[in-house]
């Protein structure tokens, strides 16, 4: 193992890129640990957590809530974004609302994460829809035991959709209350929680969801106002 000082940083030399990780946890009462988040390395591994984000060019967070509104299962999903690469960053980092999807109808076994990343994913994150480019870490609080087999792309994210390569899933939980991962997402998760109370009191507008698939039957991007945030 090779300690970088300057970094407060260390490699395993010889590990295969993305079988290091960044893992932060705590012990419950039960005695198992509780890990507050998991932030997959290229090689060298920063002992911060925005330390071990600055590996990637961008950041987004995506979370997803759910409610019963006129007796139909529905989500709202929402992602922020770090609006520059990293590096043009020091200790603060600000974030922005990146996008927002209402999801009507969610069948009866129907995970809504991976529904909502797919939206984000296919409609908003791809080269050709972004101004940026480079590596992007996307920060969920869902499905962290198959976290390393979406990286690897031996399993689909959502259905049979294979993790573009330019992506790679982290791990953040709210309890992490410090960190740029776990305040982006408690933002996500504040924001979906408004847009599921603003549909209970609306008439769900169902002529003009996209048709979605087995899984669900429709979604709506939702517009909002974009203001920025600061970790």
């Amino acid at each position: 193992m090779k300690y970088y000082p300057d970094r407060d940083a260390a490699e395993i030399v010889g590990a295969d890129p993305g079988t290091t990780r960044l893992v932060r946890s705590y012990e419950r009462e039960s005695g198992k640990p509780k890990i507050t988040s998991s932030t997959p390395t290229p090689g060298i591994t920063s002992f911060s957590p925005l330390g071990a984000l600055r590996e990637y060019d961008y950041v987004v967070a995506i979370d997803t809530n759910e409610r019963m509104i006129d007796n139909k299962r529905c989500g709202a999903c929402v992602s922020y974004v770090v609006p520059n690469s990293l590096s043009a960053y020091g200790k603060e980092v600000p974030f922005v609302p990146a996008t927002a999807y209402f999801i009507s109808e969610l069948s009866e076994h129907a995970k809504s994460e991976p529904i909502g990343w797919h939206l984000t994913i296919s409609n908003h994150l791809a080269p050709s829809q972004r101004v940026y480019s480079g590596k992007v870490a996307i920060v969920t609080d869902s499905e962290l035991g198959i976290h390393q087999k979406i990286n690897r792309q031996e399993v689909g994210y959502y259905k049979n959709h294979l993790l573009p390569e330019w992506a790679t899933l982290a791990y953040a939980s709210d309890a992490d209350a410090d960190t740029l991962q776990s305040q982006m997402l408690r933002y996500c998760d504040r924001l979906s929680r408004k847009i599921l109370d603003f549909m209970t009191t609306t008439t769900l507008p169902l002529d003009s969801l996209t048709k979605g698939d087995e899984n669900y039957g429709g979604s709506i991007q939702v517009d909002f106002l974009r203001e920025p945030m600061q970790s």
